[in-house]
């Protein structure tokens, strides 16, 4: 099924509708990170050739455990984030974007 324009435009309407709500912003903007920084990891250890189990023993954790915290099944501590990030060759950068508009 294919999405058309209207549909984007409907989401991004409710989105933004459902965004004013103090709540549902700060829970938003947390998941909206979380997978940001997994999309990311992810991206960099296939972008290395590596697998799942590959990553595991580097970073000195379970297959498994890296399974679930690509799945965002699990909330990744800074430390294992900047754990993978500098075992990938990176160094993590936080930085802060105002969410006022």
């Amino acid at each position: 099924m294919k999405n058309s324009n209207r549909e984007l435009f409907l989401f991004d309407e409710l989105l933004a509708e459902d965004l004013k709500d103090d709540e549902f912003k700060q829970g938003f903007l947390k998941e909206s990170l979380k997978i940001n920084i997994i999309n990311e990891l992810t991206k960099i250890r296939k972008q290395k050739n590596l697998t799942q189990k590959d990553m595991a023993k580097i970073v000195g954790v379970s297959q498994g455990n890296i399974s679930r915290f690509e799945k965002g099944k699990v909330e990744p501590t800074l430390e294992f984030i900047e754990n993978m990030s500098s075992k990938l060759g990176y160094k993590l950068n936080i930085s802060f974007i105002s969410i006022e508009e």
